[in-house]
């Protein structure tokens, strides 16, 4: 009786183990996922802010070769 009891705490205690096994690496996955996300929006907004730019400059040589006031290149 006492060794029946002695083995199922065993297991219960050894499921436990391997639950907290797989929640940890899935908690280790998720934040390496986050991370990644993360520095991908950071890229996009860079690469938004250089299109930005790039348009104000093209506006800017456009209106230098309309006009031909140099106040557009500043």
């Amino acid at each position: 009786m006492i060794r029946k009891m002695q083995l199922a705490f065993g297991a219960a205690m050894l499921a436990l183990l391997v639950v907290g096994v797989i929640s940890y690496r899935g908690i280790i996955l998720s934040s390496e996922s986050y991370q990644s996300v993360r520095h991908t929006n950071d890229v996009l907004e860079n690469l938004q802010d250089l299109v930005a730019s790039m348009q104000g400059i093209e506006s800017s040589y456009r209106g230098l070769a309309l006009t031909g006031t140099e106040k557009y290149v500043e």
